[in-house]
């Protein structure tokens, strides 16, 4: 790994997965992060997967947003990963998409947040299609869009927050929500973090995402943000 001078700290959030967290070491070892769970279910993550370091919220925190909001004011400058990545690789070869070990996976992540400081840019993420065919090697980064929740960073400093109100769409709304502060983002789209299929299983969002709350979150964002 390389050496990095200011580290942001990387925090996996997860509910009611215990035994299931695959991101650790699928991706990263365990002690390159932290796996955030509610104080309730603390006992059984630490039974089910002794290796995982975790940091542990008040169950008084609901809701993916809220816990997202919870972890920022808590550890300051962070990158988030979905608590189901089955692996981390790059596109460059373009012919194929090739898997990295844990400690390149760890590497881009701090390189990139060290790139994001210098540009004076709070948020960063990694691409988020895992079909090489999406990319292009001449545009390898963006400076706008979504910066997809499931490899997502925030530096600290930055003025934003969650919405608590949102359930599935917390990466729009924080996207937005810096689009209209700070206008740019650093998206990296030469990596991905890849997960298991959205609804594919249970615990995590599953217990709270449907097709209802889905069509709030749309609403709650266009009130806030416009239709256009």
């Amino acid at each position: 790994m390389i050496a990095v001078a200011d580290p942001v700290t990387i925090v996996v959030p997860s509910h009611k997965r215990a035994g299931d967290v695959t991101t650790f070491p699928a991706a990263l070892d365990p002690d390159m992060g932290y796996v955030c769970v509610p104080a309730s279910q603390e006992a059984e993550y630490r039974e089910k997967q002794p290796e995982l370091q975790l940091l542990v919220h008040p169950d008084s925190v609901v809701g993916l947003s809220a816990k997202r909001q919870w972890i920022y004011e808590t550890v300051g400058s962070v990158f988030m990963l979905d608590d189901d990545v089955i692996r981390v690789q790059h596109f460059e070869h373009r012919e194929r998409m090739c898997k990295m070990p844990p400690e390149v996976g760890y590497d881009v992540i701090q390189r990139l947040a060290g790139d994001a400081r210098q540009l004076g840019i709070y948020a960063f993420a990694f691409s988020p299609y895992s079909d090489i065919r999406t990319f292009n090697p001449l545009r390898p980064f963006k400076l706008t869009g979504l910066a997809i929740g499931g490899s997502f960073g925030l530096l600290e400093g930055s003025g934003l927050s969650w919405n608590a109100n949102i359930v599935g769409c917390d990466d729009y709304w924080i996207s937005a929500m810096n689009a209209h502060v700070h206008r740019m983002c650093l998206i990296d789209l030469r990596y991905d973090f890849a997960t298991a299929p959205t609804f594919g299983s249970a615990g995590g969002q599953g217990s709270r995402r449907t097709m209802e709350t889905e069509a709030r979150d749309n609403e709650l964002l266009r009130r806030a943000f416009g239709s256009k």
